[in-house]
């Protein structure tokens, strides 16, 4: 936004034609304007005060853009906001440069139906068009796509951001929100997954519902959330995580789990290459008149540069910790097809249940 400053007018020194583009104040006069270097630039109204004390009487009038100062020395850019250079050297008369609220200050504050971009010391960059219904409200970018690209994204301020996806949000420093409602706070984010959201430094959230946080966690599973206080080599190489599993089972039947309803690639915990994880979950399942039971699951497991290579490290572990039924039961697996970790439960005899698991890591990779 531009500087606002309260009762501020400064008298030009002397006449000037429609084509120049650098004027001269009364003594003194330019320490009652904001500096542009500082505050960004302006625009000013200029006027024939001698004649019009209301600068919208005088039929000459224009509004003039400040880029630079020096003392009483202004540096100028002429017929801003569609209002026409003139001269404003008429003998005799006083010319003077009113700081107050114009159009494009009120477009600032307020943005209209197509969104509004806020400027400021961006130099030459011409950024691309805003979103229906967006805003973007930061100051620096040093390339023309950091901007609130996505129908109703928001930009909250900072540098270098993008909002690229629709009702997607990012504040602070060269942040990227991609997808539909996805949202991205700190430096050097990316938010890439539908409805995703990351912040702290450098981490990654690239699915579905998931969160990243930190310093370098990446979230790269359905509804993963992935914390990290640093990495190694790539962002998501030494972290922990938390995901659901969910499923169902009709009667005796063996069902595995999956981060979704449908199973499929996108459902499995596909394990990273020369990663190894340490794994601990709750597991419940609920079904029938009051049917109810609950496991504790522990293991480790490990995969090497292809999904072959994935293999329980020892021994895993479930621990009944309640359990109602004859027939259930939970069975940990290394799927060496798919290159994941499987869990699969077993349903009761004659009873429709339903099943949730919640499952937390520690991976490291090397």
């Amino acid at each position: 936004m531009q500087p606002i400053r309260n009762f501020c007018i400064v008298e030009v020194a002397q006449g000037y034609a429609s084509i120049d583009a650098e004027i001269s104040l009364v003594a003194n006069e330019g320490l009652k304007l904001p500096d542009p270097a500082i505050e960004g630039k302006y625009n000013l109204v200029w006027f024939n005060f001698t004649d019009y004390k209301n600068p919208s009487d005088d039929p000459y009038k224009e509004i003039i853009k400040i880029t630079a100062k020096n003392a009483d020395k202004l540096t100028i850019q002429r017929g801003q906001e569609g209002i026409a250079a003139t001269d404003k050297k008429i003998t005799g008369k006083t010319y003077k440069l009113l700081l107050t609220l114009t159009k494009e200050n009120f477009d600032e504050i307020i943005p209209g139906y197509h969104g509004q971009i806020q400027d400021k010391n961006d130099g030459n960059i011409t950024p691309v068009n805003i979103g229906i219904s967006a805003v973007d409200f930061q100051f620096n970018r040093t390339k023309a796509d950091q901007t609130a690209q996505g129908d109703n994204s928001f930009i909250a301020g900072g540098s270098g951001n993008r909002a690229t996806g629709a009702c997607s949000f990012a504040a602070n420093i060269g942040n990227t929100s991609s997808s539909q409602g996805s949202s991205s706070f700190g430096i050097g984010n990316i938010a890439s997954g539908e409805s995703s959201f990351v912040i702290g430094q450098n981490n990654i959230a690239e699915e579905q519902f998931t969160f990243a946080l930190g310093y370098g966690a990446k979230a790269r599973l359905l509804g993963q959330v992935a914390r990290a206080a640093y990495y190694n080599a790539a962002a998501g190489d030494q972290q922990s995580s938390n995901i659901l599993l969910k499923g169902t089972t009709n009667g005796e039947e063996i069902h595995e789990l999956h981060l979704n309803l449908i199973g499929g690639t996108n459902g499995r915990i596909i394990l990273e290459n020369n990663t190894s994880y340490l794994f601990k979950g709750l597991l419940i399942g609920r079904g029938g008149n009051m049917l109810s039971v609950g496991y504790e699951i522990k293991g480790l497991i490990a995969r090497g540069e292809n999904a072959a290579s994935t293999q329980i490290i020892g021994n895993t572990t479930v621990e009944r910790i309640s359990d109602m039924s004859l027939g259930c039961d939970c069975q940990i697996e290394a799927d060496t097809a798919n290159g994941s970790l499987k869990i699969s439960v077993t349903g009761e005899k004659d009873i429709a249940m339903k099943w949730l698991c919640s499952l937390e890591w520690v991976e490291i990779k090397g």
